[in-house]
């Protein structure tokens, strides 16, 4: 029960109080009257028929016994009724309290939450805060009331903020901030807060998450650095074998065989400092897009003849389908081909011999959408939501036999989420694996 509904109860109460009391008072006045009419000396008199005695005696009789009976109803009544509002009264103090301690409870959480929790009211004005946005925007009491952008000047927070005001749910979304010369990272959810349409809050959530930027900066960095200083000495490694093989040294089969060896790891070095490098460039977000208009189909003839030699290998073929709709593509030509470099180059490896390879494309709205499968082991299930990891392998010791860095689909999600494309695989363990992924139109 609510307050309003608690203080309409007893204003009820008394009104049906005064209500008893007064047709009590009422009945007992008149009969009082005739009583004290009949005792006069007027009453006995012979002015007054016989009749209209019995029927005042009547009447004064019957008026006690009504007063009598509503003072007595009443007495019932209102005890009954107040039996029943002392337990309303004390299950709604119980109520009270409850809700006093869930609120005590709440603020509690909310006032410990790392998190930062923001209140916007129906007019998009601050209605309230905790204590982690006060300490992540220097906020204080006095900016209740005031519009978000007044205090936090971000354009991207402040969409955030009209697009929630309109009825729509932000699930996560990232911006940056500058507080001072300061750089933060948030990470933003916002939801419209229950109500008619025309009195719509929000309530937005913010995770501080500018110490995971930076320590992902320094990993970008030394990972960058660690790869640059390898690349020389694995430069001057390989050149040297080359030499050491083309000597007499070389006649020598088990030197020929250590040398060999040496020179295929050292290829694998590089190949995996290249990798790492190409990944470091695109996450650092140095790598640009240089978009161009080419032919998708002269696209896939280059894909052929650069894979030529490893499909003879492994006796398998590709096989080419083209939409017309899907002829011309505007976008960066040479991003794209490593996308599908990498993406058959995994087909041939963990396809199966003497079978084809499949690579595909059709129109898709405002882009084209690819498409790359084979026949070979597949993914199982449980590693397809993993499968685009930096460095993850479903068969390990396949992998190292196929010389793979465990980088190339990272690098391919990377560039597909770079074109603001999307990428998903398919597959079916011992049927194969179909790589699809969508790529836009880039702006002329």
């Amino acid at each position: 029960m609510s307050r309003r509904d608690y203080f309409s109860l007893t204003q009820n109460l008394q009104t049906m109080t005064r209500f008893f009391w007064k047709i009590s008072l009422f009945f007992l006045a008149i009969g009082l009257f005739l009583l004290l009419l009949m005792g006069g000396r007027f009453f006995h008199s012979e002015a007054l028929p016989e009749s209209v005695r019995v029927i005042l005696w009547i009447l004064g009789g019957i008026c006690l016994f009504l007063g009598v009976l509503f003072y007595l109803v009443s007495v019932r009544r209102i005890d009954a009724a107040f039996s029943k509002f002392k337990k309303i009264t004390k299950d709604l103090e119980s109520d009270l309290n409850l809700q006093r301690e869930e609120r005590k409870r709440l603020k509690s959480i909310l006032d410990t939450m790392q998190e930062g929790v923001m209140v916007l009211g129906a007019e998009g004005d601050i209605a309230w805060f905790n204590p982690a946005v006060q300490k992540l925007f220097g906020l204080k009491a006095g900016d209740l009331g005031k519009a978000p952008v007044e205090v936090i000047r971000n354009a991207d927070l402040q969409e955030i903020v009209e697009r929630c005001r309109s009825g729509e749910s932000i699930e996560t979304r990232e911006i940056r901030l500058l507080l001072g010369e300061q750089e933060s990272f948030l990470r933003v959810q916002a939801t419209p807060s229950a109500g008619p349409a025309e009195s719509l809050g929000a309530v937005i959530v913010m995770y501080d998450i500018t110490p995971l930027r930076r320590l992902e900066r320094v990993r970008r960095d030394f990972v960058a650095n660690v790869s640059h200083e390898l690349k020389t000495p694995l430069t001057s490694i390989r050149g040297y074998v080359e030499t050491l093989l083309d000597s007499p040294m070389a006649n020598d089969a088990q030197t020929k065989n250590f040398l060999g060896i040496i020179e295929a790891n050292a290829e694998r070095l590089s190949q995996l400092v290249e990798d790492l490098l190409r990944l470091s460039e695109i996450e650092s977000q140095q790598f640009v897009l240089r978009p161009e208009a080419f032919a998708v189909r002269d696209l896939f003839e280059e894909t052929l003849q650069i894979h030529a030699a490893l499909l003879k290998k492994k006796s398998m073929w590709i096989e080419t389908k083209v939409e017309p709709a899907a002829l011309e593509l505007f976008a960066d030509r040479l991003a794209l081909m490593h996308i599908l470099n990498n993406l058959v180059e995994n087909s041939i490896k963990y396809g199966d011999a003497q079978s084809p390879i499949l690579l595909s494309c059709r129109r898709d709205g405002a882009g084209v959408r690819f498409s790359v499968g084979d026949r070979g082991i597949g993914i199982a299930k449980p590693h397809l939501d993993r499968i685009f990891e930096r460095f993850y392998r479903v068969d390990r010791s396949r992998s190292r036999q196929e010389g793979s860095t465990g980088l190339g689909l990272a690098i391919v999600k990377h560039l597909v989420q770079l074109f603001g494309g999307e990428i998903h695989v398919t597959s079916r363990e011992g049927e194969g694996s179909v790589f699809e992924f969508f790529c836009p139109n880039l702006v002329k």
